[in-house]
């Protein structure tokens, strides 16, 4: 879709809840789809016109507006502290750049132990891609 003369993707059918990875392509740019293997399908449209619908611009990227993708396990941890401290039940984060798993897990429990330890036992963490969903509630 088109969103402030920019071209963006959006996965109607994958909403806040579809994948387990809240907004995933919310608003995402090729390159995050790209990395997520969706095809492109060029099916209904000549290749001559697909330039016209390229999604280069992240700035209104859901991960990117709500300051949810980090480039170091450093930052992970503050996040996830951050949205502990909000009372988050379901934290989802994009990594930006490649963090070592035991890194960014490491990060996890300091935050964690920051700013709620009672909620460290029942946490569940998954991975898709390059996002990382840890839920607290006690629906998982």
């Amino acid at each position: 879709m088109k969103i402030g003369g920019e071209w963006a993707n959006v996965d109607p059918t994958n909403n806040e809840t579809n994948s387990g990875v809240p907004y995933l392509l919310y608003n995402a740019s090729d390159a995050t789809a790209s990395s997520l293997d969706y095809d492109f399908n060029d099916e209904y449209w000549l290749d001559a016109e697909i330039a016209q619908f390229a999604a280069t611009n992240g700035t209104k990227d859901y991960y990117i507006v709500n300051g949810l993708e980090v480039s170091t396990a450093d930052e992970f941890g503050r996040k996830v502290a951050d949205q502990l401290k909000k009372g988050k039940e379901v934290i989802s984060i994009r990594m930006g750049a490649a963090i070592e798993q035991r890194e960014w897990q490491e990060a996890t429990v300091k935050a964690f132990r920051e700013a709620a330890p009672d909620k460290l036992d029942i946490a569940a963490i998954g991975e898709l891609g390059t996002y990382i969903v840890i839920d607290t509630s006690s629906r998982h």
